[in-house]
């Protein structure tokens, strides 16, 4: 199975594949060489070549859970943090690679590993697959289900800050600045401003998360390949979502924008979705900002 291949059968079954036709030159690959020799580990086989041929490839697919998706990314991961991608298994007496890794709306990550003899692990150190095809088919029916219940104290935050079950503040003029703009607010997203608008939410003992429950001028994007706000890579998030996605948490830090979708969903400035719904969305934002 070569990469083309792997793509073709990607497409049949998921959402949107994003192909990053990854360079066996690139500064992330001479990395994962650089750090190998480091630790004399020869990793110039098929380690290296599995890379090489199916490196920087994001899936995105429906989760087994309804509203959940999952990701898939094959890859060699961000410069600043590949040097703990490799790792030395004294159990199993080897050295393995981070190739891959995927994750929910729930944000946990889960991460395959490979050895140079070409067997693939799981985080239990548990042989998955003995080849490259068996686990490149491991990757798109594995299960990724994790939910973590929202916590009491994500709940405390929460009524500190004036939110309480069923809570149903006046969001009339909001519906009617939307409407007055051509943005016709759903059931969904009415449902989730009038339970969690005007609240602010403490982030750490500089910035906070402001849930709004006014009009919020701005034009959201989505980051599809590139940091470049110009690159032709760089879409709109009504292209992704729909033109009445709203901008609704707003913080005086530089971590981005949280936005509603039609049917309820918490997204990001990436178009990431959080959590099966606003609760759980609230909780892993806040666990993951929160210091």
């Amino acid at each position: 199975m070569n990469r083309s291949y792997f793509l073709e059968q990607a497409r049949s079954i998921c959402e949107s594949v994003i192909d990053g036709e990854w360079d066996a030159t690139s500064y992330k690959y001479n990395l994962f060489l650089k750090e190998a020799k480091e630790i004399e580990w020869d990793c110039t086989g098929n380690v290296a070549e599995f890379l090489k041929e199916y490196g920087h490839i994001h899936l995105k697919m429906k989760g087994t859970i309804k509203n959940d998706i999952k990701n898939v990314t094959i890859t060699y991961g961000r410069p600043e943090m590949f040097y703990d991608r490799i790792h030395i298994w004294e159990d199993l007496n080897m050295y393995v690679a981070e190739v891959a890794y995927m994750y929910n709306t729930s944000h946990k990550k889960t991460s395959f590993f490979m050895s140079e003899n070409s067997v693939f692990f799981n985080e239990n150190h548990e042989k998955i697959a003995g080849n490259t095809k068996d686990f490149l088919v491991h990757l798109l029916t594995v299960k990724c289900e994790y939910h973590e219940p929202v916590s009491a104290e994500t709940l405390k935050i929460l009524s500190d800050a004036g939110w309480y079950p069923e809570r149903n503040i006046d969001i009339s003029g909001l519906v009617s600045q939307c409407e007055e703009d051509g943005l016709f607010l759903s059931e969904s997203q009415r449902k989730v401003i009038s339970e969690f608008g005007d609240i602010t939410l403490p982030l750490n003992n500089e910035f906070s998360l402001y849930i709004s429950d006014k009009r919020q001028p701005y034009s959201p994007y989505y980051k599809k390949m590139s940091s470049d706000n110009n690159d032709p890579q760089f879409h709109p998030l009504t292209v992704v979502f729909g033109t009445n996605i709203v901008l609704i948490g707003d913080n005086d830090s530089s971590m981005g924008y949280l936005y509603l979708t039609t049917d309820g969903m918490l997204v990001d400035d990436h178009g990431v979705q959080y959590g099966l719904n606003v609760l759980e969305g609230l909780c892993i934002f806040l666990n993951k900002y929160r210091r």
